[in-house]
């Protein structure tokens, strides 16, 4: 049987974890009963045992009690689109799917009703929401994350089982993983409004970039061998694309897909140092909550819950 051995990398990120977990937990079950955002029985049972709301407490540990239900609903609405909707063997056409994207499209630019049941509904619920909780640049961003998110559940759609460029599939992947709008969260979910100064600062935008590009790359070593194992064939991922480009074995190229997210990780936490000791307003701050952040992942891949094919999260 072949090995795949997993990034050592979690040393540099320290979990912590936020107590109202559990009060986040008994509400995303009762947003995903009142907006219906999955019908089958076995997708129901999936994400009613992925315990978003635990994930959301490792992710922002910090995070007041508002701010945690909304990052725990917006994963549920993600996962639960992906799920039932692109990942599927039996989902959606990509007409289909662009159809759904353009309702979301217009939900994100006009609101919409939240008084339905399903994905449209339940977005508009969320765009509200985030209105009254963040601060207008905060939503715009997290808007336009979501935006882009939407677009490449299209993008998966289309390509699925389709040869893509390794340089295409890394400009996507940080949306296709759901991992864009998290990040975005970051900021409120730390009590902070950064100043544009320190925003738009290169460093602080690099480890934005590094937090979505690892949530990516940890989800695509860690889902390998599980998805590896459910369909017979390697997943069209980074380390399978990795061995195409480079012309060499699977297991080579799995490798070469660690030491990416191994270095990707260590300039993570170089610059988050870095940011930390800067005396730029709030840094110090955000570079704790960036690292949460990268830290949460952890949760994912390494409890019991991802082993339980029947009754977890189906790999991003």
């Amino acid at each position: 049987m072949t090995e795949w051995p997993q990034p050592r990398i979690w040393h540099l990120f320290p979990r912590r974890r936020n107590p109202l977990g559990d009060q986040a937990e008994t509400h995303v079950r009762g947003w995903l009963d009142r907006y219906r955002l999955a019908e089958d029985p076995e997708d129901l049972i999936r994400l009613r045992h992925s315990r978003l709301g635990e994930a959301i407490a490792w992710s922002y540990p910090n995070a007041s009690r508002e701010v945690l239900e909304l990052a725990a609903d917006l994963l549920l609405w993600l996962l639960s689109f992906d799920d039932t909707h692109v990942e599927k063997a039996t989902s959606d056409a990509a007409a289909d799917v662009a159809s759904r994207v353009a309702a979301f499209v217009d939900v994100l630019g006009h609101d919409g009703n939240s008084d339905g049941i399903g994905h449209e509904a339940a977005l508009a619920d969320l765009v509200g929401r985030a209105r009254a909780l963040l601060a207008p640049g905060q939503v715009a961003r997290l808007l336009a994350a979501v935006h882009t998110t939407a677009l490449a559940f299209l993008w998966q759609r289309i390509v699925r089982g389709k040869r893509v460029r390794l340089a295409e599939y890394n400009a996507m992947r940080p949306f296709s993983s759901l991992a864009a709008p998290l990040v975005v969260l970051i900021e409120p979910a730390a009590g902070l409004d950064l100043p544009d100064v320190v925003r738009e600062d290169p460093d602080v935008r690099r480890v934005g970039h590094a937090a979505r590009t690892l949530a990516g790359w940890i989800n695509d070593l860690y889902s390998f061998a599980y998805e590896y194992d459910s369909t017979g064939e390697p997943p069209r991922t980074l380390p399978t694309l990795l061995a195409e480009r480079n012309q060499c074995s699977l297991p080579k190229g799995f490798a070469e897909a660690v030491r990416m997210c191994e270095r990707e990780a260590r300039t993570a936490h170089a610059l988050l140092v870095k940011l930390a000791g800067s005396g730029a307003p709030q840094a110090a701050v955000y570079s704790q909550a960036v690292r949460d952040n990268i830290a949460s992942n952890e949760w994912w891949y390494t409890s019991d819950r991802y082993a339980a094919a029947s009754t977890v999260l189906r790999p991003r």
